[in-house]
């Protein structure tokens, strides 16, 4: 079996996860690994996920990364909330010294044609065809859960009417302060809720995930909404990262819906709170969960519940990472240029040791 050398960007919540799953594979070899934070500069891979050295130390020097040898890139930096610009060249970059990227950062990229006013998705293929690779945005949502779940259930039906699709996942164990806060926990509900312009919901990072199932059923979209609303906790809330006071936001729900000729067709919803207290009473309750609603001929509805005891025991965080990282021999042996989930064969995920 030939093992693919794969560089591993980001050790945060997601690149952890991403990074032990590179090592945990028979068929990926890591070669590199660069980091942000000064303090694991230097330090082997195998101690930042609490295993034994590896061999592979941790580089903040991303000229060292450029110039490694490697199949596959898993970049997982931080690009929607810190730096898009910073993260895109350097996906770019890396894709142009011939590294395919399999890459979590930058939401919108998990289906880079709808960004051709930005011409982002132009700047990645050019990137693509100069280094002889490929590019992939993977994600889990967007990405996974509310476009390729509800487009292979698609596969089981005589016809789809409307597509309701829920992430419920509580973030009380969340560690970053910077995300907790751009998604509005903290603040009072009437400072961040507020109905967005038609433009804005095309533009927004989960368009892409519906434009995407749209395309696979033969939707065409004419119309839609993004809502995002904060909804207040009657007590305090004390997070590793944050602390919410009553009468601040402990629960949000990020709402987003497609028409055609007037009618809804796709609903995405995404129910995010700070424990289960803090949901309003009438919501469904998940701790990393998604449901799907089909309703069409035949109804179909199901769902998925997911738990893990790594790290903060986060389960959306590890499949973000997972699914980047299983996503990586497909995407090598693909064709050059920007490929999105459909694109790509069936690939799956490999069985422990």
């Amino acid at each position: 079996m030939k093992r693919l050398k794969v560089i591993q960007v980001a050790t945060g919540a997601v690149g952890t996860h991403s990074l032990r799953a590179i090592l945990g594979r028979k068929d990926l070899e890591l070669v590199g690994l660069l980091v942000f934070s000064p303090d694991k500069v230097g330090k082997d891979a195998g101690e930042l996920v609490g295993g034994s050295a590896v061999g592979i130390r941790a580089t903040d020097n991303f000229d060292d990364i450029l110039a490694t040898d490697a199949d596959a890139v898993s970049f997982n930096a931080l690009g929607d909330t810190l730096d898009p610009a910073a993260a895109f060249d350097q996906i770019c970059r890396l894709l142009e010294s011939g590294k395919n990227v399999c890459s979590t950062a930058l939401s919108a990229l998990v289906y880079p044609p709808i960004m051709d006013r930005h011409a982002m998705d132009q700047r990645l293929g050019s990137a693509c065809r100069k280094g002889g690779v490929s590019f992939h945005g993977t994600g889990i949502n967007p990405g996974f859960m509310m476009d390729v779940w509800p487009i292979v259930l698609g596969r089981l039906v005589r016809h789809i009417d409307t597509i309701y699709m829920t992430e419920m996942v509580d973030m009380s164990r969340y560690t970053s302060k910077q995300i907790l806060t751009v998604i509005g926990y903290g603040k009072r509900p009437e400072e961040m809720s507020f109905e967005l312009p038609f433009e804005h919901a095309r533009e927004s990072a989960y368009f892409g995930s519906i434009a995407m199932l749209a395309q696979a059923a033969g939707l065409e979209i004419d119309d839609a909404t993004l809502s995002w609303e904060g909804f207040a906790c009657n007590e305090a809330i004390t997070t590793p990262a944050l602390q919410v006071e009553p009468g601040h936001v402990g629960a949000v729900r990020v709402r987003l819906r497609a028409f055609h000729q007037s009618r809804m067709r796709i609903e995405s919803q995404m129910l995010w709170t700070i424990g289960e207290d803090a949901a309003p009473a009438d919501w469904p309750y998940g701790d990393g969960s998604w449901s799907i609603k089909i309703e069409g001929d035949p109804c179909l509805e199901t769902r998925i519940d997911t738990r893990t005891s790594f790290d903060a025991k986060q389960p959306d965080v590890l499949m973000t990472g997972a699914h980047a990282i299983n996503a990586i021999p497909a995407v090598v042996a693909g064709p050059v240029g920007v490929l999105t989930h459909l694109d790509l064969p069936l690939f799956t995920g490999a069985f422990s040791a």
